[in-house]
């Protein structure tokens, strides 16, 4: 009764009250890591940075039709709202807290709970489905979930639906990995 749709409806609603009770019992997590030593990352404050993320020019495609879709609709599907918050939690190494804020202020159907469960998770900081070592390969995801590139070519124009950057990205992906990478094994051997 019901079938794969109610099942998965149903999964939701369940993510969302289990958002909601780590919110209500910990509601430091509105401004800190749910796990704190990864507070101790080496944030990088550049605005320059932070916004080509926020307004989708940071050449890497697949940030920046998320980020552009964003914009436009005040929608962004849960993938791409991961493919964001991995790249700039774990990758460009931006203050959470700031980027989180911004983009919970551009959805639509932006929930407090929710938005900063899902912020924790895939920035890998203490809600670890998705823990700090697992980075996404951005061409690969968008390779692997836009094959023909008609979201791309639809968001990014300029990239001719390739998931290859499109022009100098921001940030170099592979040094800012081991960048990560190295940071976070620190942390996390303490």
């Amino acid at each position: 009764m019901g079938g794969e749709g109610a099942r998965k409806w149903v999964n939701e609603l369940c993510w969302r009250d289990f958002s909601g009770d780590l919110l209500y019992h910990r509601p430091q997590m509105m401004t800190q890591a749910f796990d704190p030593r990864w507070e101790g990352l080496p944030w990088n404050h550049d605005s320059e940075v932070f916004e080509a993320w926020l307004h989708g020019q940071t050449g890497i495609p697949v940030v920046d039709a998320c980020m552009r879709e964003l914009q436009a609709t005040g929608f962004l599907s849960n993938r791409g709202r991961m493919v964001v918050a991995q790249f700039a939690v774990k990758l460009a190494l931006l203050p959470w807290q700031k980027c989180e804020r911004a983009f919970r202020n551009l959805l639509l159907d932006g929930d407090n709970a929710s938005n900063l469960q899902g912020w924790h998770w895939a920035g890998g900081l203490g809600v670890d489905a998705a823990p700090y070592f697992r980075v996404f390969n951005l061409i690969t995801q968008a390779e692997t979930h836009d094959p023909q590139g008609l979201w791309l070519k639809r968001w990014v124009p300029e990239s001719g639906g390739r998931a290859q950057p499109y022009k100098t990205p921001v940030i170099d992906l592979d040094a800012a990995r081991r960048r990560y990478l190295a940071a976070a094994e620190g942390i996390a051997r303490g």
